[in-house]
């Protein structure tokens, strides 16, 4: 069973600076599967080649 992650709360504190300080930024979370599309051979490949 995979490790569960979180975030630390001073990661957060970064993250809602930016928002706040950034009106034209918006927040979109990366998806569930993020670290195993990341991590995908197939994916690593085509993403460093172009």
């Amino acid at each position: 069973m995979p490790k569960l992650w979180s975030p630390s709360p001073a990661r957060c504190l970064v993250i809602a600076w930016h928002l706040i300080n950034s009106p034209g930024a918006s927040y979109q979370e990366l998806g569930a599967d993020w670290h195993l599309r990341r991590l995908n051979p197939a994916c690593r490949t085509c993403n460093l080649v172009s």
